[in-house]
């Protein structure tokens, strides 16, 4: 099997892209102090929740003013950038992409401090009529 390897390379690696190439560039170049680095969280893109870690944050002077970001490598191995989004610290439930941004900002602190119960609770009444109706009819049709 490792003559197969030797072949084809590593299989399962995609190849960087050059948008990755420059993220993972400007933050061997310029990286700054960041206290959530290496550490793993949650966040959501309005579709999904996926699981990313922390790589590093960089930040420099261009002449247009400040140029930083942070660095995250989801599960699927792709670099980018966090732009603004919520950072969830265990895996948040899945309807919460229904939320608007206000509610997943409480629904993130409010996390640290309660439990899953709680949280449904205290914010599955917020969702859409529709979302809860869809809910409802899964779970039953599930089970």
């Amino acid at each position: 099997m490792s003559w197969i390897s030797k072949l084809f390379g590593k299989v399962g690696l995609r190849p960087k892209s050059d948008f990755e190439n420059m993220l993972l560039d400007r933050l061997k170049r310029h990286k700054v102090f960041c206290d959530n680095e290496g550490r793993t969280y949650y966040t959501d893109d309005d579709k999904d929740i996926y699981k990313i870690k922390v790589l590093g944050k960089y930040s420099y002077y261009d002449v247009d003013g400040t140029v930083s970001g942070v660095v995250v490598e989801k599960e699927n191995g792709e670099i980018t950038k966090l732009s603004f989004q919520l950072l969830y610290e265990r895996k948040p439930h899945n309807w919460i992409i229904y939320l608007n941004t206000s509610q997943k900002s409480r629904y993130s602190q409010m996390q640290k401090f309660n439990t899953d119960e709680q949280l449904v609770n205290n914010f599955f009444k917020e969702l859409p009529k529709e979302v809860i109706r869809e809910i409802k009819i899964n779970s039953i049709i599930n089970d």
